[in-house]
């Protein structure tokens, strides 16, 4: 069963969970299980201020913790670029300077992935790079990848050629 695909960050991302959250005094041992901490804690009833602190913190401990990429990803995403195959990462990670920093600082060539789309409900102003989109859809959502849909309606066959791999059942 696989966790991540790119990054090895489970135990990091537990660990700088509880120290955000009591921090910031929010209940301790909150759960996301997969969500984008942005939305439930927006159902929580926590304010756009307070939710930015929440992802700033998180992003600057996840940054500290040096989480690194699992072997071979970068070779393998050259690998599918030479023989023209898209690559898309899709996460439910708000566009945060510390992410793309997180990413670069773990190893990941983000210049060999294609495109980018990141779940963003409370946009931030953050410089990124030109492959990258931003949906206010969380994963599992389907309507995350409409920010790319001309994109990959280009493919041949499409639908059926796009495989998507996952890190959560």
């Amino acid at each position: 069963k696989m966790k991540k695909i790119i990054l090895s960050c489970k135990k990091i991302h537990k660990k700088i969970n509880r120290q955000v959250s009591k921090e910031l005094g929010f209940k301790e041992g909150m759960v996301f299980a997969g969500r984008p901490a942005s939305t439930v804690l927006k159902e929580m009833g926590f304010s756009v201020s307070k939710i930015r602190k929440y992802l700033d913190r998180f992003g600057e401990l996840e940054t500290a913790a040096k989480p690194k990429i699992f072997p071979d990803v970068n070779r393998i995403l050259r690998f599918l670029k030479k023989n023209g195959i898209l690559t898309v990462m899709v996460t439910n990670r708000p566009t945060t300077k510390d992410y793309f920093k997180a990413l670069k600082s773990a190893g990941l060539k983000i210049e060999v992935m294609d495109l980018y789309v990141n779940c963003d409900i409370f946009p931030h102003k953050t410089k990124t790079p030109k492959n990258h989109f931003s949906s206010k859809y969380p994963k599992p959502d389907p309507k995350i990848i409409f920010p790319i849909i001309k994109k990959l309606k280009k493919l041949n066959n499409f639908p059926a050629s796009v495989l998507m791999v996952g890190d959560h059942r």
